[in-house]
């Protein structure tokens, strides 16, 4: 996955996509609903990944394999996907409404 067709794939699934330049790759940053979800690239691989709940400051560190199941997750399945990325794992792994 690259920076770009991550912007493109969150744009198509509503999310507000903005991202900043780094010198070591890019920043992608998606926001929803109160979410925000950060995805930082070293070139165009992801290299970390946090997500902020509404009202919350302080991003959780997620599994860089649930960032798809994120982007096209339902605001309603965002919570329950947050809960089973945190733990490292991919969340379709762990529920089958995933997608």
């Amino acid at each position: 996955m690259n920076p770009h067709a991550l912007a493109h794939r969150a744009h198509r699934h509503g999310w507000d996509v903005q991202t900043i330049p780094r010198s070591s790759g890019p920043v992608v940053i998606l926001q929803r609903d109160g979410w925000c979800l950060e995805i930082a690239f070293d070139g165009h691989a992801p290299k970390a990944a946090t997500a902020n709940e509404p009202g919350h400051n302080l991003g959780r560190r997620l599994h860089l394999r649930s960032i798809n199941d994120f982007v096209q997750s339902s605001p309603e399945q965002i919570g329950q996907l947050t809960h089973a990325a945190i733990g490292g794992e991919s969340p379709a792994a762990r529920a089958s409404w995933a997608r």
